[in-house]
């Protein structure tokens, strides 16, 4: 099947790379028409009269994507199609490339990068023994100039050690954790579990968000697994939108048409 949607372009004015343009184009023509697993992609040839770019900048993006689950290669027969329905779950969800594609400017502050001693829950998000050395990369997140969350990525020893502290960028796509782990050789990132919770700013969080102390934040807390299953990264992000709960005094009249359905004794009419 040949790609021939018109949003397969590329913009060479763009801040984007243009590895990264293409792969996003191509990413959503296999989603959008429908090609089957073991579908051959259109050969190097002709993506590159198509985006009209180097060959160097395809097989960037061809990279990634097979990194990613999205294709797969045939020694000396090309690229193919893997499994659509997986391709999302697979697909790490990147606040950077999210915020590009949407038209924002995304920036990252790194905070500090630390050796420490796994607590308990960390130990047992990265499965380590409690105490041992992780690595943990603090960064506060910002699109269009605004804080917007604190992260806490706490890395294996070994992780870290591959990506190196200059690894962690403060802008352009570079600056995606995500982007940082797939340069990793033969490593493919796949989303193991998510929780969200409310928690307590601490100074840290007060001062980054302008909150008082104390104020109840949303945490997402992340753990991102390997191909084989292993425990590569468990990031905590808190963002810096306070909970509120807004209650609206009813006069009393207004609950008289609020009574309980006889049909349906269990309900209210609302």
């Amino acid at each position: 099947m040949d790609f021939r949607s018109p949003d397969l372009s590329v913009n060479h004015d763009s801040p984007l790379p243009l590895y990264f343009q293409v792969k996003q184009s191509m990413r959503g023509e296999v989603l959008r028409s429908g090609m089957r697993p073991g579908s051959q992609i259109p050969s190097e040839a002709e993506l590159h009269k198509l985006f009209g770019v180097s060959r160097v900048t395809l097989r960037r993006a061809i990279e990634e994507l097979v990194r990613e689950g999205v294709l797969y290669s045939r020694h000396g027969m090309g690229h193919f199609v893997a499994n659509p329905d997986e391709v999302d779950m697979q697909c790490i969800r990147s606040f950077t490339e999210d915020a590009y594609l949407a038209g924002h400017t995304p920036a990252t502050r790194v905070l500090s990068i630390d050796e420490i001693a796994a607590n308990s829950q960390v130990a047992r998000e990265l499965g380590v023994d409690e105490g041992q050395t992780v690595f943990r990369v603090r960064r506060l997140r910002l699109l269009d100039g605004k804080p917007t969350f604190l992260s806490d990525a706490h890395l294996r020893a070994e992780y870290a050690t591959s990506l190196g502290a200059e690894a962690f960028k403060e802008e352009g796509i570079e600056q995606s954790l995500y982007h940082a782990l797939k340069q990793i050789p033969e490593l493919r990132v796949m989303q193991g579990s998510e929780s969200t919770l409310a928690v307590s700013a601490d100074i840290d969080m007060a001062e980054a968000f302008a909150v008082s102390e104390g104020s109840p934040l949303v945490q997402r807390a992340c753990t991102l697994l390997s191909q084989t299953g292993e425990p590569i990264v468990f990031e905590q992000a808190t963002w810096g939108v306070p909970i509120t709960r807004n209650i609206q005094a009813m006069a009393p009249d207004t609950f008289r048409d609020n009574r309980i359905d006889e049909r349906n004794p269990g309900f209210a009419r609302c």
